[in-house]
């Protein structure tokens, strides 16, 4: 399964919902 998220008009591409969760909470995007 491979996640495509566009954030700021950039896209990432993670292969789980972990590893989205891993950069969200290193962009501090999610309050």
């Amino acid at each position: 399964m491979i996640l495509s998220v566009k954030l700021f008009d950039h896209v990432y591409n993670f292969s789980s919902l972990k590893e989205v969760m891993a950069k969200a909470n290193e962009k501090k995007i999610w309050r």
